[in-house]
């Protein structure tokens, strides 16, 4: 007969989760695989602090069908493989950016207003296009393999540990990866005794179906992912706080190749630079407490875009008048106070707004009103303002 005690309290039973691969997808079907997964990884060198982002698309192929005796003894081999993906970011991780890259759904960012990636699934959609991701960055090397239990999911090591195949695989992978022998080589920055400076992301790409995923990369879905992120990229600095210059790249046989750079032009990049710093600042100021006097600030920024193909070889520039707003006291409803308030939430009442204009644009008194355009403008200009656009830091992460 059973013990009446335990009868009365009950049987203790463990929650049953998914396991890893189970979680990994649910996060997989809620972001697109598209140049989404770019964002992402530009998302994560922002909140670096990183000033310029190397995207490579390597089409080599190596280390693909190796004998299964030869991965048991040398696994890195699983990982270090071509063709990939490589993102390179000219900052370091630090202490909490190693924690939370092994974070699902939730994040070490979580608390900081200025920081992009803060609910901890962005990056987790690189599982669109690879089974097990790289990370090199100052001191260690990470190798993230999904189909090993979660308590051994990652595996870190010292740089200048390695040797032998693991250190040849690696030197392979990056030997001249961004133009041997140019100023912007990633020859002299790489040494393993005294470590990557910067933060490299290498993504072997999946060419066989498995279970996390039954998506398979090839050539022409990098060339699709690189010509989604052109599409886009006249936009894509000019909110950010941090980086100022992205490049892409292809990689064969024969070596490789610029094909694509957005950049803060020279003519604006100091003041801009100073604009972000202040703002930054007051932000960061506004922690605690919001100002009692709303914080705004305005740049002229000129993104200026050059396609590298010698096929389609052409350069433009694009002015964008951008303004971002931080609301204060002052102005803010009880219910924002509450809202901004709240230790659980983290939220600041920040957002930012753009115009793009083919012409020097007259500021408006309103710091959030844009200069509007009159049948004069049209009349004496043509188009004088085409674009806009609006960003704010929303509750949830957006899915689609």
């Amino acid at each position: 007969m059973a013990d009446s005690c335990e009868d009365s309290e009950g049987e203790e039973l463990e929650l049953i989760r998914p396991g890893l691969i189970r979680e990994l997808r649910n996060v997989l079907d809620e972001y697109p695989d598209d140049g989404q997964i770019l964002k992402e990884m530009i998302q994560n060198a922002e909140d670096a602090g990183a000033s310029c982002v190397k995207i490579l698309a390597d089409h080599r192929v190596f280390h693909r069908d190796v004998d299964a005796k030869i991965i048991k003894k040398h696994p890195p081999l699983k990982f270090l493989q071509g063709p990939a993906l490589c993102v390179y970011n000219n900052e370091q991780f630090t202490k909490n950016d190693w924690k939370g890259i092994r974070m699902l759904h939730t994040s070490v960012k979580e608390k900081d207003p200025l920081k992009v990636g803060r609910f901890g699934l962005g990056f987790k959609s690189v599982f669109h296009l690879t089974d097990r991701p790289v990370i090199i960055s100052g001191e260690f090397i990470l190798y993230m393999d999904p189909f090993k239990s979660a308590d051994r999911y990652c595996s870190r090591k010292r740089l200048a540990l390695l040797k032998g195949r693991e250190l040849e695989s690696i030197t392979h992978c990056l030997d001249a990866v961004f133009l041997s022998g140019s100023p912007q080589s990633l020859d002299t920055v790489f040494h393993p005794q005294s470590g990557f400076s910067g933060t490299l992301f290498w993504f072997p790409l999946r060419q066989q179906k498995s279970d996390l995923s039954d998506t398979l990369y090839t050539e022409d879905s990098l060339k699709d992912l690189l010509q989604a992120f052109k599409t886009e990229a006249s936009s894509t600095l000019i909110f950010l706080k941090n980086l100022e210059r992205i490049e892409l790249f292809i990689r064969d046989d024969e070596g490789t190749k610029p094909v694509f750079t957005v950049e803060l032009s020279k003519e604006c990049v100091s003041a801009v630079r100073a604009d972000r710093s202040a703002f930054k600042t007051s932000i960061r100021e506004a922690v605690e407490d919001l100002p009692l006097a709303p914080v705004c600030c305005r740049s002229e920024i000129e993104v200026v875009m050059s396609d590298l193909d010698p096929r389609s070889q052409s350069q433009h520039q694009e002015r964008w008048l951008v303004v971002n707003y931080h609301a204060g006291r002052e102005q803010a409803s009880d219910q924002l106070l509450k809202l901004c308030g709240d230790p659980n939430l983290c939220y600041q009442p920040y957002v930012g707004g753009s115009h793009a204009s083919r012409r020097p644009a007259k500021l408006s008194k309103s710091p959030l009103l844009f200069p509007a355009v009159t049948p004069g403008d049209k009349k004496s200009h043509g188009t004088a303002c085409t674009r806009q656009r609006l960003l704010c830091f929303e509750p949830e992460p957006p899915p689609y």
